[in-house]
């Protein structure tokens, strides 16, 4: 091939032949997608090959999937982390381990339930930007819950009863709760004027994550703390 005067082994070898590049071109894809192909395009040529060549892949496609797979990767172990150590927290600030894992309750329904919604019935697609939703609120919206029970023990331990404890929670803290919430939503809600639509949809899951997370502050933990929690004498 070479003695008939073609040139085109110097477009894909080194002078000395023992490196041979080949490109394939390829469409844009979900990420996700270019992970089992590549994986499957390797393993075709170690089998063509033989053991003795070593098969490596690389190019801006290889770059951009790989980028995005550890992103996403990183962000979904972020979850888990976030999770364990805030549920730590609660069952140390509170110091149950029931009620402690009850209140995760109010804090990680919403971002399951917007993210479905929003995810599910909208129409938003799985991307790093909506992978970031989770680690995000959750740190946001257990601020509510902390402030909650913060007040609700401290009026406990005045009143022993859990009714009234929780409607002087609600008529001081909930106050806070609910301005702090609002201004945080609709800080997130400005990223609807974004041109990107991955942004739009980070701001408007986080937003929908925030107000949701308030709602079950005002009507689940207060029935969380009905069930769980007994009136007691208080000390004179």
């Amino acid at each position: 091939f070479e003695n008939a005067g073609a040139d085109d082994l110097e477009a894909i070898t080194n002078p000395d032949y023992s490196l041979v590049r080949l490109s394939i071109k390829l469409p844009y894809a979900d990420a996700i997608k270019y992970i089992v192909f590549v994986r499957e395009i390797v393993d075709e040529a170690k089998e063509a090959f033989g053991p003795e060549f070593m098969i490596s892949h690389t190019g801006s496609v290889t770059i951009l999937f790989e980028t995005i797979y550890a992103a996403m990767s990183s962000l979904a172990n972020s979850y888990v982390i976030a999770l364990v150590i805030i549920s730590l927290l609660m069952i140390l600030f509170v110091s149950d381990l029931k009620l402690g894992l009850l209140s995760m309750i109010p804090n990680l329904c919403p971002i399951i339930v917007s993210m479905g919604l929003l995810m599910g019935f909208g129409g938003a697609p799985l991307d790093m930007f909506s992978l970031m939703v989770g680690a995000i609120s959750i740190g946001l919206v257990v601020d509510d819950t902390i402030h909650f029970m913060h007040n609700f023990n401290r009026y406990f331990k005045e009143t022993g009863n859990v009714i009234t404890s929780i409607e002087q929670t609600l008529l001081t803290a909930g106050r806070a709760m609910l301005f702090t919430s609002l201004a945080l939503a609709s800080g997130f809600y400005f990223y609807l004027t974004a041109t990107m639509k991955n942004i739009e949809n980070f701001g408007v899951i986080v937003g929908a994550t925030i107000v949701l997370a308030l709602v079950f502050d005002f009507l689940v933990m207060p029935a969380i703390l009905v069930l769980t929690c007994k009136n007691k004498p208080v000390r004179q």
